[in-house]
């Protein structure tokens, strides 16, 4: 039988630290360290780009995250549209739940414009020349690898390179060099923009029948 205090209520059950107790803590020091693990993984999201690049200035770090944010509003689109990326950032813009200031750089000058309809309001931005980044997934799908160029910011806008949103949706700064492969693309009309651009492989010609 249990011991029991004055009144026989058993022992075990006045204490703090039982094994129901032990349990509960037990409990919730995991839920503690697992919130805390969450933390640390969502601070290093923030923090390793001021890491690796510790002599950026914010407007740099501002486009990247607005970068990554179209892209991962583009990515939510094609898994509603059979995988297929928005022709245009109109329809990103219209679709998603995106605020039209991602598409312009802190450094811009000029406000959003007020309009009825995020449609028109993108529509006054471009005739505005206030959208900062230049789309290329139109007819890409997200089976598109990972070194295909979604979007890009213009060239000189942070330093001498710029931003560059792939269709997996990471953002890598290009230096001027790196970025020119970029743009002799866009300007040739090449789809998908490639970087890097794949190694050319020989071609094995068929052998000639006798």
């Amino acid at each position: 039988m249990s011991d029991t205090g004055e009144r026989g209520v058993p022992v075990a059950s006045t204490l703090p630290y039982g094994r129901s107790g032990l349990s509960r803590k037990r409990a919730i020091s995991l839920v503690t360290i697992a919130a805390g693990f969450v933390c640390i993984v969502l601070m290093m999201e923030v923090l390793l780009p001021l890491l690796n690049h510790p002599h950026d200035h914010s407007p740099r770090i501002k486009c990247a995250s607005n970068m990554r944010q179209i892209g991962l509003g583009a990515i939510m689109y094609a898994a509603s549209n059979g995988g297929r990326f928005p022709d245009d950032l109109d329809t990103l813009m219209d679709s998603q739940d995106l605020s039209p200031v991602v598409l312009m750089c802190p450094d811009s000058t000029g406000d959003v414009p007020a309009e009825p309809t995020t449609r028109e309001v993108v529509s006054t931005m471009r005739k505005s020349n206030l959208i900062s980044y230049t789309y290329a997934g139109k007819g890409l799908t997200t089976q598109a690898s990972a070194h295909t160029v979604l979007l890009y910011e213009r060239l000189g806008s942070h330093g001498d390179g710029m931003n560059v949103l792939f269709a997996d949706g990471h953002v890598e700064y290009l230096d001027a060099n790196e970025a020119q492969t970029v743009l002799k693309q866009a300007a040739s009309g090449s789809s998908p923009i490639l970087y890097p651009m794949p190694t050319s492989q020989p071609t094995t010609l068929p052998a000639t029948r006798q």
